[in-house]
């Protein structure tokens, strides 16, 4: 029997024993026998000293024996079948100097990593000519020091950049890419999934899969979940915070790669389970509607569905009763059935208690070598997770102007809040009077539970026809719901003042993302090592929020009971977003030398056309939510209720009020072409230059050219150049200055002529078709310092300027919310970041390390003039400029790790805080919006109880700090959001086989 026949079939039986719920059992003493003859394998990658490229076509032997492999179009070798030993690994390849890493040691049915390093001959050659040097020799473990398999994302990079790599997953017992985005510098993990570089938001960053640009979970944001990609599935994570003409030119805080393998080292089974607990959501009581059948697959199964029968125009009341005093009962029957068509269980929520969040994951790949060169590989991961949210006691609020003096208490006004401070509350008195309110008083302020499901899939095959060509298939899918329940309690002072106002969304939103992508990588020796890489994407992502229903009341202290509140209406709404889109891609690598100048020019082109369609229907039902027995059955009874010869008696009854007036169409093509250069000049010089040309086409259309739309077009063409240089101070130390163009573009919803309610906060997002992209011309200037492995010491400095930034307005009198572009705006800033092991104060320190990252950042934008000209009449002294949207003032991240390979043994505190960031532009007077500091503290703690068991402890949110949105007047701060998350403790066991 092979050896990987014997492993699949060991990590089956322990996978079934895992999976059923049994523990890890021990090895029979002749399995272990087998294992300790086991031979083992070496893997790793050639990799250039010169510029940190992998290096294909090399041949890596082991002296003394006659193994060997042959790199392939990756850099990565191979050798398998290796008995226990230590060895000397040697590359050698034609104009490369040969190398050899000395006291390689290979264990027992393990794999072991070690890159080889290669060096150019003309490096130090004489003048002129190509000769051979000596042999370049190393120590093993000075190659696992310097981890060279990630010198081109890191010290040899073309960019500002930083990585993170496989050895460092495995070396951490990191999960997800979200974990390891923690253990970048410069970055912040925000809810445990989403990242944000340089305090920057999404707007101005990407994530990317195989340079891939990767649908949102949320359509309406470029964030991207990164807590659904395991470790295990990737090779890498590059993180650019420079532009360089062959990534896309849509960013400007940071682009994130997420870099898959294309063939496991070996067969391998991870599978892992998870139980959590929050102090603020197990055992409490959340708010409750039933849902249908497959809620558990984050999949409606028709209960919340618009039903499909429904007639083309649904008859009113008023004209059913008419028709029947003339015997004509058509109208009304069909009314009725309309109605009664619909899902109407209560929409008043019950209470239930939450339990523990739970979830699992599993991945496996192997690596089938079927040929000399030729080989197979496949990735196949599943995850799932299922969660609770909940919080009660939360604050949001809309205000108006008031007073006219602007250092009046009373210059903010309140239009509606819902809040538990009854000092807020005009009916104060009357409630204190009069507490016993019929139906029990719920609490004050804003009490939201989210019922979440979340499951992701991905799968991989790749097929290496030979050492130089490759060729991958990736599908990619993730699916999830957000099962809200919300509820308010306080005061709608524009109509309702005075009066106990409660307000119900239950809000359930169905999310599905997919890519599929097919590429291919291919070395022609014969052309001068031309390197071609091609890829052809395929992404689509649905969102569908069905029945989306809203319901509002008032308690009148004065008469004693309950009634409809004035203005807001009791709907329900369905809401249908699709989008796809289809990339293909180029990209080529040419090597070349000039006398003592060498270098490669890289060119190549991409086309990306996408298209989105939504739609939304709205419904209103013809009877308020009054007296209290109705409210607790709304919206039933539902339909026909009496009839006569000459008339019929309703109850409620349902009306569409929309039509299409909310739909939309969008559609863009994007292509770019790009040349670029990268020359090492000398021995410590390198530069890296070239030109992207990159056309935006984007538009947005009412579905029906008779509805009267505001098309949006845009349709131009940028040239968008990058310089940078990388001196070489030493072998560990880099000096580099960059510079880049980049553009923001408005996302579809931005630009669609139509608005979209949130019935709760009684706002709505309206779209601006007149909005323009925005253009960044960024520059860098960055020392770097890599100590070891893991370790980095760095200064930057950086300034970006902005031409047509955007930013998000809110009219408060009216809750509309809407973009708009402002002339010009910059940043500027200064990053301080290291992570360095405490070996060198003492030797009992060795194991732990400390990281951090401090930026300290200045912003602003011009505030446009029609708004400086109404703020000025309120406040003649009002600024000219304001902060940019988004951007905080100081961002921190720090950490302590304890890292202990020996006992298997990781314990990692972090904390983060940014500064106020400006999130709502407030038009006119009245204060903007403001983000308020969030303090992070969470404790995750590692243990390996085997070889392959690995427990992981966590406690996130320690600090449980409120998270805040407010303006802030007079020295008051007047809440437009406030809530807290709670604190999470959780517990996880993952057992992997490799």
């Amino acid at each position: 029997m092979s050896l990987l026949e014997s492993l699949r079939i060991t990590t089956a039986a322990l996978a079934v024993s895992v999976l059923v719920g049994g523990a890890a059992s021990s090895l029979t003493a002749q399995e272990q026998s087998s294992v300790a003859e086991a031979p083992g394998l070496i893997t790793g990658k050639v990799i250039s000293t010169d510029y940190g490229y992998e290096v294909a076509g090399a041949i890596v032997s082991l002296d003394g024996t006659g193994f060997q492999a042959k790199s392939d179009v990756n850099g990565s070798f191979i050798i398998v079948g290796v008995p226990p030993g230590t060895y000397t690994l040697r590359g050698t390849k034609e104009t490369y100097r040969s190398s050899s890493v000395l006291g390689v040691l290979v264990r027992s049915g393990q794999p072991t990593r070690s890159d080889v390093p290669l060096a150019l001959e003309e490096e130090a050659g004489v003048e002129g000519s190509t000769v051979a040097l000596e042999e370049f020799v190393v120590a093993a473990e000075i190659v696992a020091e310097s981890d060279l398999g990630l010198l081109r994302s890191r010290q040899m990079s073309t960019a500002v950049s930083d990585a993170i790599g496989s050895e460092t997953f495995s070396r951490l017992g990191i999960g997800d890419a979200a974990e390891a985005m923690t253990k970048v510098t410069g970055a912040s993990v925000v809810d445990g999934k989403y990242v944000m570089i340089r305090g920057l938001g999404d707007r101005y960053s990407n994530t990317l899969l195989n340079g891939v640009s990767i649908p949102s979970a949320d359509p309406d944001k470029r964030a991207v979940q990164m807590d659904q990609f395991p470790s295990d599935l990737l090779e890498s994570i590059v993180t650019s915070k420079s532009f360089t003409p062959d990534q896309p030119g849509a960013f400007s805080g940071g682009s994130v790669n997420l870099r898959t393998r294309s063939f496991p080292e070996r067969f391998f089974f991870k599978t892992g389970m998870k139980l959590t607990v929050n102090d603020q959501v197990t055992g409490e009581s959340g708010l409750v509607i039933p849902g249908g059948g497959r809620d558990w697959m984050a999949m409606d199964d028709g209960t919340r569905a618009l039903p499909v029968d429904l007639p083309a125009a649904i008859p009113s009341q008023s004209r059913a009763r008419l028709a029947a005093r003339n015997g004509d009962f058509g109208p009304a029957e069909t009314l009725d059935r309309a109605s009664k068509a619909f899902h109407n269980n209560s929409y008043f929520p019950t209470e239930d208690k939450s339990g523990s969040d739970y979830g699992f994951d599993f991945s496996l790949g192997d690596f089938i070598a079927i040929g000399d060169e030729q080989a197979l590989g496949y990735v196949v991961s599943l995850t799932y997770d299922v969660g609770t949210r909940h919080y009660i006691g939360g604050v949001s609020g809309r205000y108006g102007q008031g007073a006219t003096d602007i250092n009046s208490p009373n210059f903010v006004n309140v239009n509606q809040i819902f809040t538990s401070d009854l000092d807020q509350l005009s009916y104060r008195s009357a409630y204190e009077s009069n507490p016993d309110v019929p139906g029990g008083a719920p609490a004050f302020g804003v009490t939201t539970t989210n019922q979440v499901v979340n499951w992701g899939a991905y799968a991989q095959v790749a097929y290496r026809l030979s050492a130089n060509h490759e060729t991958t298939l990736r599908y990619f899918l993730n699916q999830s719901a957000d099962d809200q329940v919300k509820r308010g309690v306080g005061e709608s002072t524009r109509s309702d003042a005075g009066r106990l106002f409660e307000a119900y969304d239950l809000l359930y939103t169905e999310r599905s993302i997919s890519s599929l992508q097919l590429s291919g990588k291919s070395l022609f020796p014969e052309w001068n090592e031309l390197q071609v890489e091609w890829r052809l994407a395929h992404g689509r992502s649905l969102q569908e929020q069905p029945d989306y229903r809203t319901i509002s009341f008032f308690w009148d202290f004065g008469s004693q009971e309950y009634a409809a509140a004035a203005g807001v209406g009791n709907n329900r709404f369905f809401r249908d977003l699709e989008e796809s889109s289809d990339e293909a891609a180029v990209d080529l690598t040419l090597p070349f030398s000039i006398g003592r100048t060498s270098g490669q020019l890289k060119f190549g082109g991409v086309l990306t056309e996408g298209d989105r369609t939504y739609e939304e229907k709205r419904f209103r039902w013809s009877q308020e939510a009054r007296p209290r027995e109705i409210i607790e059955n709304y919206p039933n009874p539902v339909g026909i209720i009496e009839t006569t010869p000459t008339s019929v008696t309703f109850g409620n009854t349902i009306g569409d009020i929309t039509g299409s007036l909310s739909d939309y169409l969008a559609d863009q093509t994007i292509w770019g072409l790009y040349v670029m250069a990268d020359l090492q000049l000398s021995e410590r010089w390198r530069t890296v230059f070239g030109l992207r040309a990159e056309h935006t086409g984007i538009s947005t259309r009412a579905p029906d050219d008779a509805v009267a739309f505001a098309s949006a077009d845009i349709d131009q063409t940028d040239l968008l150049p990058a310089l940078s240089f990388v001196y070489r101070l030493n072998d560990k130390m880099n000096l580099r200055a960059a510079y880049g163009r980049t553009v923001a573009r408005p996302l579809y919803r931005e630009l669609a002529s139509v608005r979209v309610e949130d019935a709760f906060n009684d706002e709505f997002f309206s779209g601006n078709p007149d909005l323009e992209l925005s253009a960044i011309d960024n520059f860098d200037l960055r020392w770097e310092w890599f100590p070891r492995s893991g370790e980095i010491v760095a200064a930057s400095l950086f300034y970006k300027d902005f031409t047509n930034p955007i930013e998000v307005t809110l009219e408060p009198s009216i809750g509309s919310i809407r973009p708009q572009n402002v002339d010009d705006g910059r940043v500027m800033g200064v990053e301080f970041e290291f992570r360095k092991g405490l070996g060198f104060v003492s030797e009992s320190l060795s194991n732990f390390s400390v990281g951090a990252n401090f930026t300290l950042i200045d912003s602003e934008v011009s505030i446009p003039e029609a708004e400086l000209e109404a703020t000025r009449q309120f406040d003649p002294e009002a600024s000219d400029t304001r902060e940019l949207l988004g951007q905080s003032p100081y961002l921190v991240n720090l950490e302590v790790s304890y890292d202990n390979l020996a006992w298997g043994t990781g314990v990692t505190l972090a904390y983060n805080v940014f500064g106020d960031r400006l999130s709502l532009v407030t038009s006119g007077a009245l204060p903007d919006v403001y983000e308020r500091p969030v303090h992070a503290l969470d404790l995750i703690y590692t243990q390996r109880l085997t070889r392959d068991l690995r427990l992981k402890l966590s406690a996130k949110n320690l600090l449980d700090s409120s998270r805040e949105k407010s303006l802030r007047n007079a020295g008051e701060d007047f809440f437009y959001e406030q809530y807290t998350t709670g604190r999470s403790f959780s517990l996880g066991l993952s057992y992997s086989f490799n």
